[in-house]
């Protein structure tokens, strides 16, 4: 009988000891399994590279001379739209200007695509140092729940519908140039990576602008119209001369382009930026805001 008891314990120490070893090798080899990650679509777009802006807006290292790609493209909702489940929130970057209405909407992020009427086809590498906005955005309700005044603007190589970017910049919709009808006009200039926003031939097709902000709504309207510009050379060389030069008056309203580019804050393609029949240098002289068609002298 004391035998048995002997070996009864003798069995419950072993049983022990091998449920402690157990437990020890179980809890080593779950901490040297590799941890768990998750992937969090709305933090993802922080993760590519992004540029900064200048603090005075203009002056970064200027591009080289040779540039062969450089236009105004107005942000234009697509008709018909090349997603068909995606009418409201995808769009074109055309050279035409509109001639309705238009607003781009969603709930994360709208997009548009470079295009061109005909189809014309691109050669040789096409690089872009720098994009120029001019956005009209839907003003944000600093009384609603969350109010967040801030958006995003980037580019991305590719025009698949997502939120993905190459590059982006953070705006601040409240330090706007001028507030019309519930939309401010920002303006900034994202400069890019030539190496990332590089496209050869054709591929420019690809280049697609995209906003990204809490139910974004950015206006198009022949009278309130949204633009970018692509490499755009910073103020002391359009001061000087070139593309856009201090001498330079490409609409021939009797503001330079560069006046209108970074004073005014106005389109140096379009006389009449705001529609109202009065013409931009008009307005300036006179006192009135040439980016308001309300606002008539």
């Amino acid at each position: 009988m004391k035998y048995e008891r002997n070996n009864l314990v003798k069995k419950t120490i072993i049983i022990g000891l091998i449920l402690v070893l157990m437990g020890t090798s179980i809890s080593t080899s779950i901490a040297n399994f590799p941890e768990a990650t998750t992937t969090d679509m709305s933090s993802s777009i922080a993760n590519f590279p992004e540029a900064t802006i200048n603090v005075t807006f203009d002056e970064r290292p200027q591009f080289p001379p040779d540039i062969n790609f450089t236009d105004l493209y107005y942000l234009m909702k697509s008709d018909p739209p090349e997603f068909p489940f995606k009418a409201n929130d995808e769009g074109y970057l055309l050279t035409e200007m509109p001639t309705a209405p238009n607003v781009i909407y969603c709930s994360e992020w709208v997009q548009l695509t470079f295009n061109e009427s005909g189809q014309p086809h691109y050669s040789g590498v096409n690089k872009i140092y720098n994009i120029y906005s001019h956005i009209w955005y839907k003003t944000p309700n600093p009384k609603d729940p969350g109010y967040y005044p801030y958006i995003e603007l980037g580019y991305s190589t590719s025009k698949y519908h997502n939120r993905q970017v190459n590059e982006l910049i953070t705006i601040n919709t409240e330090n706007c140039v001028t507030q019309v009808d519930n939309f401010n006009l920002v303006k900034t200039m994202l400069h890019t990576n030539p190496d990332i926003a590089s496209f050869e031939g054709d591929d420019i097709y690809n280049l697609t602008v995209k906003i990204l902000g809490d139910f974004p709504r950015v206006r198009s309207n022949p009278n309130q119209y949204s633009y970018i510009i692509v490499n755009v050379p910073n103020a002391s060389t359009l001061k000087s001369s070139g593309l856009y030069g201090n001498n330079t008056d490409t609409d021939d309203d009797g503001l330079s382009d560069y006046d209108e580019l970074y004073v005014s804050i106005t389109n140096p393609l379009d006389s009449d930026t705001d529609d109202d029949g009065v013409s931009d240098y008009q307005e300036k002289i006179m006192g009135s805001d040439p980016n308001d068609f309300l606002s008539i002298p």
